[in-house]
């Protein structure tokens, strides 16, 4: 999302706004119905798998006797990915078993304010929320039967990255910069009351396995 504005004249006044929102939502899953049946000679797998990249830019810059310049940029992203065995559900297999989730976020924001003239007021604010659920689930009654290897892994990689610049100038120049990155959420692997995992070898891993959250404000 891009914004970009200009003003002038005696008195100069810029607004500008950028909002990017990215809510996927991604499962992988066997069930049907109150109960199903599962069986393969081979190896059974089941994966999901989201990634977003997105990015807010807003610009403003303003001018005249007295400039106001207001510049905001926004960044939202909420994953939720999902890979599970359902209830009552059973998978019978003689080589291995797979059950991943992973997830990959990149959000940014942006933004720059200038203002100029006799008296220069600047603003500008940059916001990046991240927010995920990565699970991979053996839910309650769920029986997986594995002659090989069961793996069960989630992966959840995150990288916020928000930037704000504000310069008012003038004899009354003022300028106000705020940059704010978040990050909250779950990377978990589950096996829950009454599921039942029999197999010759099994790895359960959760993991997060990049996280990045980067702020700068400057004025």
């Amino acid at each position: 999302a891009l914004s970009t504005g200009s003003g002038g004249g005696f008195v100069g006044v810029g607004d500008n706004q950028a909002t990017v929102t990215t809510n996927p939502n991604v499962q992988a899953h066997i069930s049907s119905g109150s109960s199903s049946l599962i069986t393969a000679e081979g190896s059974v797998s089941i994966s999901a798998f989201s990634k977003s990249n997105s990015n807010a830019n807003s610009r403003n810059d303003t001018g005249g006797f007295v400039g106001i310049g207001n510049s905001d940029a926004r960044a939202n992203a909420s994953h939720t990915t999902k890979a599970f065995v359902s209830s009552n559900s059973r998978i019978v297999a003689g080589g291995d078993f797979t059950l991943t989730a992973d997830s990959d976020i990149t959000a940014s924001g942006q933004t720059r304010s200038k203002s100029g003239g006799f008296v220069g007021l600047a603003d500008a604010e940059s916001r990046v929320s991240i927010n995920y659920n990565t699970r991979a689930t053996l839910e309650s009654g769920s029986d997986v039967l594995i002659k090989g290897a069961a793996k069960l892994w989630t992966d959840a990689r995150t990288n916020g990255d928000a930037n704000a610049y504000a310069s008012g100038i003038g004899a009354g120049g003022d300028g106000e910069s705020e940059a704010v990155v978040t990050a909250n959420g779950s990377s978990l692997v589950e096996v829950l009351d009454n599921a039942s995992l029999i197999a010759n070898t099994a790895s359960l891993k959760a993991r997060s396995t990049f996280l990045r959250l980067f702020a700068h404000g400057e004025a």
